[in-house]
């Protein structure tokens, strides 16, 4: 089947159904194709609706198509995470734990410490 898509390309497609072990994807011009769960993060994923749910736009980067079909095998996890779009998890939103102050408790508390010595006014 002739298709306008080509591997490596990016595009976002919109979620029709969604299986515990894959999300299956409508293009534009109706060209169906599936992200597995692998395919979804380097991570666990107990739980697909999680990430996707049915009439969610995201996304993906072509892997592989059938040349029979044109059946699209696609990944999320492969888009740059500044990339990364999701109408059920815009990503481009989401806690970026590189940029959060997530330091270790211990290295926070002389830091309290101090600020709530200085803000009540006490001696050290």
């Amino acid at each position: 089947m002739p298709t306008k898509h080509f591997v490596d390309e990016m595009l976002y497609v919109t979620i029709k159904e969604v299986k515990p072990y894959a999300a299956f994807f409508i293009t534009d011009d109706n060209q169906n194709g599936m992200v597995h769960i692998s395919e979804i993060s380097d991570n666990f994923i107990k739980d697909i609706s999680k990430f996707f749910v049915k009439g969610d736009v995201i996304k993906i980067k072509i892997l592989q198509i059938d040349e029979k079909d044109g059946f699209i095998r696609g990944s999320y996890k492969r888009i740059k995470d500044e990339e990364k779009f999701s109408s059920h998890i815009d990503l481009r939103y989401a806690l970026d734990s590189d940029k959060a102050d997530f330091e270790p408790l211990a290295n926070k508390i002389p830091q309290w410490i101090d600020e709530t010595i200085k803000r009540k006014g006490l001696k050290k």
